[in-house]
């Protein structure tokens, strides 16, 4: 009888133990990634998960490509005429860079179907300070807006290969639910030796 009641005890602390922290699991691998960029809410809306360039960034190389990555389908037949006139440069005077603005077909290359390429026609001069500017027009093919207008101001480096940044990626990694994850375990792993030590106790003690 009092094995019983001490095996109930046990149980009992176990589901206490062990509840709050996959709950806090839960409420972490829930969270969602990236930099925030554009407007409003929803699942489907549309943001820029990741970008060639960061606004600040400076000794950008002249090689380096403009790229461009949403979250969401920005280069479908429905909204490529919009899109290829949401985008404009200029350089430090203000004077306007002309650029072309490269999407993909997305029925042929559908891994492509969220980057956006933008090419100056004469390329990335050195030495120069550029103001890239992406309007809120920008829509994707399930109708969401970009909402908010995102402006990436970079300069280059005197020369080409003088870089002394490395490329950002605006993309963030959730590791609190992985962590979690593992601490439930260990959590349970322990907490189910103490019962086998504990059964293995009380046999010997009737023995």
């Amino acid at each position: 009888m009092a094995g019983r009641k001490w095996l109930t005890l046990f149980m009992a602390v176990l589901l206490v133990i062990t509840l709050p922290v996959c709950a806090f699991a839960s409420k972490n691998s829930g969270s969602g990634s990236g930099d925030g960029s554009g407007g409003g809410g929803g699942e489907n809306q549309l943001t820029l998960s990741e970008s060639s360039v960061s606004d600040g960034q400076k000794d950008v190389p002249l090689d380096t490509e403009l790229k461009f990555v949403f979250s969401n389908n920005v280069v479908n037949l429905t909204v490529k005429e919009n899109n290829a006139t949401c985008f404009s440069m200029t350089d430090e005077s203000g004077a306007e860079i002309p650029i072309q603005v490269v999407m993909a077909d997305d029925q042929l290359e559908q891994d492509l179907k969220e980057i956006i390429v933008i090419e100056p026609e004469e390329g990335l001069q050195a030495d120069k300070t550029y103001t890239l500017v992406i309007s809120k027009e920008l829509q994707s093919k399930n109708g969401s807006l970009l909402g908010d207008d995102i402006t990436i101001t970079f300069s280059t480096a005197a020369k080409n290969g003088d870089s002394t940044e490395t490329v950002t990626d605006t993309t963030k990694t959730d590791t609190a639910g992985s962590g979690s994850t593992v601490i439930i375990v260990v959590i349970i792993a322990l907490l189910v030796i103490g019962l086998v030590v504990f059964m293995v106790r009380r046999r010997g003690k009737k023995d």
